[in-house]
């Protein structure tokens, strides 16, 4: 089968062509923007499956995708899959215009192409977080006229709308993966972004804290609601139900790839705090801000793209997953708390790399 993956080069990405080159057969035509970012992809794979994947260098934002008549003439009848999880993370207001040129146009973008070349199927990697402010996360396409946490939610639900709109063109199924962290047998996590996002930001705070003489004993406040979840599911877990969907999807459905019993918010953020070496944080009810100290307005300033997550209850559905595992054989997520510590607690990330930004770096791909 010769698949097309559009935006493959990310974290989930790499960990789905691990799993797609290990199978005999398949193919792999990657559209990447970045030449850098495809380099670095085909350095870590062996020899064997380097000569299984051809890179195109592309772009959604452009009509074709940016390839010449010619590539797209190649590409022509010989495509069964394409695989769509390019977007843009950022979460920003000011970032709205670049949200739904990527997540909206670019989309459409994809679907005109792998419509064109006649693709069989098309499976679109959206996040679980379109559900928006509802405490509900259900397994159907949500109005685009809901109340979203920020413009890339709102970009997303707009992009899943165009998808299910080609569904009587080729088959479509939409994933909608949580909060995603680490392989739950080996805890790796090539990422700077997800959970990952916020124990970089928290070490950022904890050096700004350090050289104004916190030794690392001082406690700080932060909005949050600890007893309700925070939903993060492992990556390995996140490519078997695509790995399912690309064998047995059925057209026109959504699959929800969420934790069933996820982890206390309170549990996630003593973690993280662990983790870069401060005390567990007090936590304040987002109704009732108090008098922040000046370190604790730098914090607060630094998670705020993180604080809808941290004080939001919500739930999802899972059935159509749930039904899609049996098919392939493949048992619910199982993952207690001392297995997402686990995870957590081996990443290594922290060590290398530099400050991040804040404001694209929750919900990943």
């Amino acid at each position: 089968m010769n698949i097309l993956m559009i935006g493959g080069t990310g974290f989930i990405g790499f960990q789905l062509i691990l799993r797609l080159l290990n199978v005999s057969g398949h193919n792999l035509y990657l559209l990447a923007r970045s030449p850098e970012k495809a380099h670095h992809l085909l350095s870590r794979l062996e020899a064997h499956h380097r000569q299984r994947i051809h890179i195109l260098h592309g772009d959604i934002t452009q009509p074709g995708l940016g390839l010449s008549p010619i590539q797209a003439a190649e590409l022509q009848g010989r495509i069964g899959i394409v695989i769509h999880m390019a977007a843009c993370l950022r979460f920003e207001e000011r970032a709205r215009a670049q949200l739904f040129a990527t997540n909206v146009e670019g989309t459409r973008h994809v679907l005109d192409f792998a419509s064109g070349i006649r693709a069989g199927q098309l499976h679109y990697i959206s996040t679980a977080y379109t559900v928006g402010t509802r405490e509900h996360g259900v397994e159907e396409l949500y109005p685009l006229d809901g109340r979203f946490n920020n413009p890339y939610e709102e970009s997303k639900v707009a992009a899943e709308q165009l998808v299910f709109s080609y569904r009587s063109r080729m088959s479509v199924c939409i994933y909608r993966p949580s909060i995603v962290i680490g392989d739950s047998r080996t805890g790796e996590a090539d990422s700077s972004f997800s959970f990952y996002g916020l124990l970089l930001t928290l070490e950022a705070f904890r050096n700004r804290a350090a050289r104004t003489g916190d030794d690392g004993s001082q406690s700080y406040r932060i909005a949050a609601s600890p007893n309700e979840k925070l939903n993060v599911v492992p990556v390995d877990y996140v490519c078997d139900v695509i790995e399912s969907g690309l064998r047995c999807g059925t057209n026109g459905t959504i699959y929800h790839i969420t934790h069933p019993s996820p982890p206390a918010i309170g549990s996630m953020l003593e973690l993280a705090f662990s983790h870069v070496g401060f005390p567990n944080p007090e936590y304040v009810s987002p109704e009732q801000i108090p008098e922040w100290t000046k370190e604790e307005r730098q914090l607060a300033k630094l998670t705020a793209v993180f604080s809808p997550y941290l004080t939001q209850k919500t739930c999802f559905d899972d059935g159509n997953t749930l039904h899609l595992l049996r098919q392939n054989g493949l048992k619910p997520l199982q993952l207690d708390f001392r297995a997402v510590e686990s995870i957590i607690g081996r990443y290594s990330g922290l060590r290398k790399a530099a400050s991040p930004d804040p404001s694209e770096m929750l919900i990943q791909h």
